[in-house]
């Protein structure tokens, strides 16, 4: 991962001074897990652990600790889902010391399903009432969307079961493998159609047959042109409110074969305020800043073909700078970087998610939102 590596990385310096501090008192927190005693759990190791983890990123960091054993504690680290902090939990944990009887872990690793089931608000999830199926898109043959079939679903109770059902297979795929390896999810009562369900317990090895299927799939690697063989193209547009949306986007990138190598779209979001009189456009003085924000990061990506600038919008009192990347982490970092240096000039929020066919885009293509 080479992306945000121009700035010092003020990561690895907190990263660092979590592991001292964790180091001079985990004597102490490996007797508190060990006694198992809950109210000393939570006031001496709990919200000690969490003070200390949001001084590196504020609501980042879960964790989950006990005894894996009698001489092991073990520590997971977790994002609980939101990919855009996985990096984070990554690099902590690749930091951390080799600290006899401890066991660290970077988001929640796989559970075995034949043991693992969950109640959630009188509902049960487990692999007997769990099954699933490939809902296969024609046009876009290589996303992989599964429905998950739980036969206690209706319109009421749709959230909760969805929200549990999603919670079981994360803790039964694993983090990662649930963020990263299913482009959409859904809970139904029943299959559409004639499809037919497969038992929850087989998903982990259909995932890793649609991972093996897409490598051998994937186009040879492209050769990206130079930036001076670039083409950039203007547009405008009036969404429904009317006024103008203007975007520059770069046509070269938009039109490469192989976009299934950057199936990781990253937009960064800045407010800005806008007047009716300016049709929603930014004033100078906030259009300098923002083109101030849009070269440093375009600067820091610029030399790292992993990771391509495709263009910006503008209009109704939000700029937004749009990337391709062939993966989440470097991106999210970056961005989160760019917000944090420059959030006291302009509110700033961003988003990083699959998106392999690079449907975003479509909007640039057609001319309109």
């Amino acid at each position: 991962m080479r992306l945000a590596t121009r700035h010092p990385d003020r990561f690895v310096r907190a990263y660092h001074r979590f592991w001292d501090w964790f180091s001079r008192h985990e004597e102490a927190f490996f007797a508190i897990l060990r006694q198992k005693d809950s109210a000393d759990v939570h006031e001496d190791f709990f919200d000690k652990m969490s003070a200390r983890l949001d001084e590196i990123k504020t609501d980042c960091y879960y964790f989950l600790a006990g005894m894996s054993d009698e001489h092991t504690a073990e520590l997971i680290f977790s994002a609980e889902g939101n990919i855009v902090n996985f990096v984070f939990i990554e690099e902590l944990v690749a930091c951390a010391p080799a600290l006899e009887g401890w066991k660290f872990i970077a988001l929640k690793p796989a559970m075995d399903m034949e043991e693992f089931h969950i109640e959630m608000q009188g509902h049960v999830f487990n692999k007997d009432n769990l099954s699933f199926y490939a809902d296969r898109d024609e046009k876009y043959p290589a996303e992989t969307n599964i429905v998950v079939l739980h036969d206690g679903l209706n319109k009421k109770n749709a959230p909760a079961i969805t929200k549990g059902a999603g919670i079981f297979l994360a803790c039964c795929l694993g983090e990662l493998a649930f963020a990263a390896g299913i482009d959409h999810f859904e809970v139904a009562g029943k299959p559409r159609r004639s499809q037919r369900a497969s038992p929850i317990g087989e998903l982990g090895a259909f995932l890793a047959r649609r991972q093996e299927e897409g490598a051998r799939e994937q186009a040879p690697e492209e050769v990206i042109p130079e930036e001076d063989q670039q083409s950039v193209s203007l547009l405008e547009w009036a969404p429904q409110n009317g006024n103008p949306v203007l975007a520059a986007v770069n046509t070269t990138l938009l039109g490469i074969k192989n976009r299934a190598s950057y199936p990781w779209i990253a937009v960064l979001y800045i407010d800005y305020p806008a007047s009716t009189a300016d049709n929603g456009m930014p004033d100078k003085e906030a259009s300098d800043r923002m083109f101030q924000i849009e070269d440093d990061l375009q600067g820091r990506v610029r030399e790292d073909k992993t990771c391509l600038y495709i263009g910006r919008a503008t209009g109704n009192g939000e700029k937004q700078l749009f990337f391709a990347c062939a993966d989440f982490r470097g991106i999210s970092k970056l961005l989160y970087q760019i917000q944090d240096e420059y959030s006291d000039i302009l509110p700033i929020e961003y988003d990083v998610y699959k998106d392999r066919y690079w449907k975003t885009f479509q909007k640039f293509t057609r001319g309109k939102t």
